[in-house]
């Protein structure tokens, strides 16, 4: 986007995904080591919230207003 290329959707951008925030990963890996409860367990780091990538696209392309979006359908 910024150097002025369009970007680039594979699919219809319905694809849903659960952004995290670094910050949050870091805390959960640093908590994890405390874990007791019973046994090994894999924890899942995630927000709860789901966006889809065109929805991530429209906030990104809100703070640039001359973005191009090409479609790979």
């Amino acid at each position: 986007m910024e150097a002025g290329q369009p970007v680039v959707i594979n699919g219809d951008g319905s694809q849903r995904r659960d952004l995290t925030h670094v910050a949050d990963v870091a805390r959960a890996v640093g908590l994890a080591p405390r874990w007791r409860g019973p046994g090994a367990v894999g924890l899942n780091v995630g927000t709860g919230r789901n966006y889809t990538v065109m929805d991530m696209l429209a906030a990104a392309t809100s703070w640039d207003s001359g973005s191009r979006i090409k479609d790979r359908g």
